[in-house]
C-alpha cells in the first residue's frame, strides 16, 4: 500500500510543472517586448507584453509598456480604441502600485489619452494618507451625490476623497432616473465617475414639497425647505485641507445636516485654522480664511521673546538707578538734617550737592529705562497677540491677557501668558 502511494506521488510531482515556469517565460517574453519596443515595432511588442501577463499576471512592468504602446498606437493610426485601451491598462498598474518610480508617468500617460480623447485631465489631487480620490462629472447642475449613503453635496463637486476599496456613488435630481455606480477606489489614485442622467417620463411636472427620502431641495426649480445647512469656505492658500470632524473633504462648499462640527483647515508650512462650526437648518456660514505662514510666525515670536526680554531688562535697570535716586536724596537730606543740627562742616554743602547730582543723573536715566520698558512692553504685547491670532479652542482663556489685580497700595494691571508645551508651541 505504501508503495503504492509513493509511486502515485511521484508521479504527480513529476507530471506538475516547476512553480516558476510561468514566471521564467514572463521573463522571456518581457525580454522580447522591450526589443520590440525599442525597435519601435508596437505591434509585436504588444502582443509579447500581452502574452507575458498571461504567463505571469503580476507583471506590473508589462501594463506600463502596454500603456505606453497603446497610446503611441493611437498616435499612430488615430483610432480611439488605443486611447481607451491605454487608459485600462495605466489605470491596472496604478491599481498594483499605487506610489512607485513610474507612478507619476502612468497618470500623465492617462490624462494625455483623455486629452486625445477630448476629455478633461484628472486633476491631481493631494491625497491624505492613505486615500484615494473620486472625481465625480454630471451632465446635470445641482444633483445630489451620495457617497455610501453619505450625502457629499451637488454637482460640480470639488474631487472627494475617500478610503481604498468598493463605495456605492448615487446621483440623483428631480425629475431624472437616479444613477447608481459601484467603484474601486484605490490608494492615493483619481477615480473618474461620469454620470449621465436620464429624463424620468414619469415624473410629474412640479416638485413636491417633500419626499419620500426626507432629503432638502436638490436645486429644482419650487425645492422645499433645506433640511441641511451649509458651511462655505473661502481658503488661502487654494492647497490647504479640509477635514470636518477628522474625515477629509475636498469640497469648499459643505453641505451638513444641523449640529456642531469640527472644521479644521491646514497646509503644509502655515499655521492651521480650526473652529467648532454650529450647522443650522437652511442656513449659510461663510468663513474667509488665510492661513498664516508658520516662518512669518516664528519671525514675530522671535520678536515677541526679544522685545519681551528688552522690556524686563530695561525695567530692571529703570527699578535699580530709580532705588539708587531714592538713596541718594535720602542720604542729602540725613546729611542735611545732621549738619543743621550739629553745625556744617566745610565739605557738607559740597557733598549735599554731589548727593543730589548724583541722584538727578540717576532719575533721568530711570524714566528713561521705565519709558524704554514700557514701549517695549507695548510692543510685545502686540506681537504676542499677532503671533498668537485668535486659535486658542473654544472655552479656554486667551494665550494672552490683561487683567486688573488688587496690590497693597491700590491696584494694577497684570500681564499674563499662557504656553502649551509640547503641542507645537
Amino acid at each position: 500500500m505504501r508503495l503504492r502511494l509513493s509511486l502515485v506521488c511521484l508521479m504527480l510531482l513529476a507530471g506538475a510543472p516547476p512553480a516558476h515556469a510561468d514566471a521564467r517565460t514572463a521573463e522571456i517574453l518581457m525580454r522580447e517586448c522591450t526589443k520590440h519596443f525599442n525597435a519601435l515595432e508596437y505591434e509585436l511588442a504588444a502582443s509579447k507584453c500581452e502574452a507575458s501577463l498571461k504567463a505571469d499576471p503580476t507583471v506590473v512592468g508589462a501594463m506600463r509598456y502596454l500603456a505606453v504602446i497603446t497610446r503611441a498606437l493611437g498616435k499612430k493610426t488615430g483610432e480611439q480604441r488605443y486611447y481607451h485601451q491605454c487608459i485600462a491598462w495605466a489605470e491596472m498598474y496604478l491599481r498594483e502600485r499605487p506610489t512607485g518610480k513610474y507612478t507619476d508617468r502612468m497618470k500623465d500617460e492617462v490624462n494625455a489619452c483623455r486629452k486625445a480623447l477630448g476629455q478633461k485631465e484628472l486633476p491631481k489631487v493631494q491625497t491624505q494618507g492613505q486615500t484615494g480620490a473620486l472625481v465625480i462629472t454630471c451632465d446635470v447642475e445641482g444633483a445630489t451625490v451620495s457617497i455610501d449613503d453619505l450625502r457629499r453635496g451637488a454637482t460640480p463637486l470639488n474631487p472627494i476623497q475617500v478610503t481604498p476599496g468598493r463605495h456605492t456613488v448615487t446621483v440623483y435630481k428631480f425629475g431624472y432616473l437616479p444613477f447608481t455606480a459601484v467603484v474601486e477606489v484605490v490608494t492615493k489614485q483619481v477615480q473618474e465617475v461620469k454620470v449621465s442622467l436620464q429624463r424620468d417620463p414619469n415624473a410629474p411636472t412640479e416638485q413636491p414639497t417633500s419626499r419620500p427620502w426626507g432629503g432638502g431641495g436638490d436645486g429644482g426649480g419650487g425645492a422645499p425647505e433645506r433640511e441641511e445647512g451649509t458651511v462655505k469656505l473661502d481658503v488661502a492658500p487654494s492647497a490647504a485641507t479640509v477635514t470636518v470632524d477628522g474625515q477629509a473633504r475636498m469640497e469648499r462648499t459643505l453641505t451638513l445636516k444641523p449640529g456642531t462640527y469640527a472644521v479644521r483647515v491646514e497646509a503644509a508650512g502655515h499655521e492651521p485654522w480650526e473652529r467648532r462650526v454650529v450647522v443650522t437648518k437652511g442656513a449659510t456660514k461663510e468663513f474667509k480664511i488665510e492661513l498664516r505662514a508658520l516662518a512669518e510666525r516664528r519671525r514675530a515670536r522671535t520678536w515677541a521673546w526679544t522685545l519681551t526680554g528688552a522690556a524686563a531688562v530695561t525695567a530692571g535697570v529703570g527699578a535699580y538707578f530709580g532705588i539708587a535716586e531714592s538713596n541718594n536724596y535720602r542720604k542729602a537730606s540725613t546729611l542735611y538734617e545732621t549738619a543743621r543740627r550739629g553745625g556744617f562742616a566745610p565739605d557738607t554743602r559740597s557733598r549735599i550737592a554731589g548727593y543730589r547730582s548724583d541722584g538727578d543723573t540717576q532719575k533721568v536715566i530711570a524714566t528713561t529705562a521705565l519709558g524704554v520698558s514700557l514701549a517695549a512692553l507695548a510692543g510685545a504685547v502686540a506681537l504676542w497677540i499677532y503671533e498668537r491670532g485668535d486659535e486658542h479652542p473654544a472655552g479656554e482663556a486667551p494665550a494672552l491677557a490683561v487683567t486688573p489685580t488688587p496690590l497693597p497700595g491700590g491696584g494694577a494691571l497684570m500681564l499674563s501668558r499662557s504656553f502649551a508645551w509640547g503641542a507645537g508651541q
